[in-house]
């Protein structure tokens, strides 16, 4: 299994990554976590993912 967190300055801009690897076989793993940093930092979104190796056949 890989595991990957993608983040972003922007709702939209984390929905698009995330669809991104949706299709290509990617699966989140919970709901997104949204990180205030106050002042010019702004906020950042995050979103784990997984993706599950291929067996040998």
């Amino acid at each position: 299994m890989e595991y990957k967190i993608l983040s972003d300055q922007s709702e939209h801009k984390l929905e698009e990554k995330v669809n991104i690897f949706l299709e290509d076989g990617w699966k989140p793993t919970a709901g997104i976590f949204v990180l205030a940093y106050g002042g010019q930092l702004g906020v950042r979104y995050f979103q784990s993912i997984i993706k599950e190796e291929l067996s040998p056949n």
